[in-house]
């Protein structure tokens, strides 16, 4: 039987890490394909760069927690 040939990733490994985190939920939503082209892109782009932060997870987390916050809720 062959072996599989290991490929390295390329860049660095994301930390993922949400700040006073009580865990993770699941939350399952419907995008315009425009802004999850838009997102797909920032993720590439912002990885690259090695900009935090680069995951599709963490973007749309970031930017969910400062539009709640901005409406006067705790998170």
């Amino acid at each position: 039987m062959a072996k599989k040939k290991r490929t390295k990733r390329k860049g660095p490994r994301p930390r993922t890490q949400a700040p006073a985190s009580r865990g993770l939920g699941t939350l399952t939503v419907r995008l315009d394909s425009a802004l999850l082209d838009a997102l797909r892109r920032a993720a590439v782009e912002r990885r690259i760069a090695g900009e935090q932060p680069w995951s599709q997870q963490e973007i749309v987390q970031e930017a969910l927690r400062e539009w709640i916050e901005e409406l006067g809720y705790e998170v």
